[in-house]
């Protein structure tokens, strides 16, 4: 049996199978744990925003328009923060970062982990024919099926508890800020406009 065939048993026989799993827990739990979770997530909004306050304070930093949030997939395979958070001033990818930290959406990352465990474990049934880039890929993919429930995850935390809550954002030197979601410089979605506090 060759590389690919072996390959594509693995994917319909247990991957696949694990993966669908996965994901009926995953939005399990941000249903059953949306308070948790919104406030994890507005957690970090505060401290970025705080951040982004004290370098305003200490310098001239422009004021800001952005604040993205970067899914990066480096990070995860070395289980890392996922999330790169930034601020920038209007000119975004054009100019450098005000302030960065991390975050990391605990309630997707796990359950991925996991799966990325058992996978390397239960790829070692098909020697020499699946190896651990191979098992990279595919979970790389997982994660990928995630970047829309990640989106959702912050959208959710940012209608229940409206960034206007907050002395740090209402503090923070602002223009026409919106807050982004995508992957590392990949394409990014536009998730809430300051004007109204829409979200979208």
């Amino acid at each position: 049996m060759g590389k690919q065939t072996e390959l594509n048993n693995f994917i319909s026989s247990w991957f696949s199978p694990q993966m669908l799993l996965l994901e009926s827990r995953i939005n399990d739990d941000l249903l059953d744990k949306r308070r948790e979770i919104d406030e994890h997530f507005m957690d970090n909004f505060r401290d970025i925003c705080a951040l982004a306050c004290k370098k305003q304070e200490n310098d001239t930093s422009d004021a800001v328009s952005y604040i993205s949030y970067s899914i990066l997939q480096i990070n995860f395979l070395t289980k890392k923060p996922l999330c790169l958070v930034e601020t920038f001033n209007e000119d975004w990818y054009f100019s450098e970062p005000i302030c960065e930290l991390y975050y990391d959406p605990f309630r997707l990352t796990t359950p991925l982990y996991e799966l990325y465990d058992e996978a390397c474990s239960e790829s070692k049934k098909y020697v020499g024919a699946i190896n651990r880039a191979d098992v990279e890929r595919l979970i790389l993919i997982a994660l990928n099926r995630q970047i829309n429930g990640f989106t959702e995850l912050a959208k959710n935390a940012l209608l229940t508890k409206r960034p206007s809550r907050f002395a740090s954002y209402t503090s923070l030197k602002r223009k026409n800020l919106s807050i982004i979601v995508g992957k590392y410089r990949g394409k990014f979605k536009t998730i809430f406009e300051e004007t109204g506090e829409k979200i979208i």
